[in-house]
């Protein structure tokens, strides 16, 4: 779009008149790409290298969904109804659910909405009271939730039923220690102030591993997810291989032009 003019002139001395751009069709490709502009961005950042786990991937979906519906073009109408299409089931797959709820900077605030939301702190309990801890850390957590609970006065154990009541009460401490930990975490982690976008996520829970250590495992393993396969991709490909291994501070604009002439040649 930016060489039109010059395409045009070139079009004209060359003798191919008829391939030049009208003015109506240069409009509509104007509207395309302002339409396109948000999900050409999205793409990029979700294909970056840095910092771009599957956190990113629910809320910049319902970004797009928002965008997308403020524009009623045929083109964007069409976009929404595949962004809808596709990405139906985003907020049910429990790594992108509890890896956006673990985000330090999205939470629970970018879910399409409250059910999704309280879906995806359902599932993050449901996986950090099965988290098999070490016996050290787990003597921790029962000091620290102690530390907050308070305790009820102990009945007078029964004659009759006293061994097993114990039996029931043994089972329960277990149980009920383990939830009181979850939810300890849980409102620690939602009531800390959110980080800024840019931050990297796994900065935040090296810093926050003792207070919040069972989200903190599971946040080193879903945050490590890169958003899509294009990274490694990238090693593999011809543009990878020209702006990784031969020319590693070339400019975007100068390495699109040599991978544009290299297709042309092929």
């Amino acid at each position: 779009m930016d060489q039109h003019d010059q395409v045009t002139v070139a079009l004209c001395l060359s003798g191919k008149q008829k391939m030049c751009i009208t003015t109506d069709e240069l409009e509509v490709l104007r509207k395309a790409m302002a339409t396109l502009e948000p999900s050409y961005k999205g793409t990029v950042e979700l294909s970056s290298e840095h910092h771009t786990t599957v956190a990113k991937i629910i809320p910049l979906v319902e970004i797009l969904k928002q965008i997308k519906s403020c524009d009623d073009s045929p083109l964007a109408v069409g976009l929404h109804q595949q962004l809808k299409e596709r990405f139906k089931t985003n907020d049910t797959r429990p790594h992108l659910a509890i890896a956006t709820a673990l985000d330090p900077h999205y939470k629970r605030d970018r879910f399409p909405d409250t059910d999704a939301s309280d879906s995806a702190v359902k599932m993050l309990k449901e996986e950090a009271s099965a988290l098999k801890l070490p016996q050290c850390s787990m003597a921790q957590e029962e000091k620290d939730a102690e530390e907050e609970t308070v305790a009820t006065p102990a009945k007078k154990p029964s004659l009759l039923w006293g061994i097993f009541d114990k039996k029931v009460k043994e089972k329960q401490h277990v149980t009920s220690n383990i939830m009181t930990v979850t939810d300890l975490e849980v409102r620690r982690h939602f009531e800390t102030v959110s980080t800024s976008r840019d931050a990297y996520p796994l900065d935040y829970w090296r810093d926050h591993c003792a207070s919040l250590l069972r989200f903190s495992i599971i946040a080193r393993d879903v945050l490590s997810i890169p958003a899509t396969s294009v990274p490694s991709e990238r090693l593999f490909s011809k543009a990878g291989e020209l702006i990784s291994a031969r020319r590693s501070s070339l400019k975007t604009k100068n390495a699109d032009m040599i991978l544009f002439l290299n297709n042309m040649r092929n």
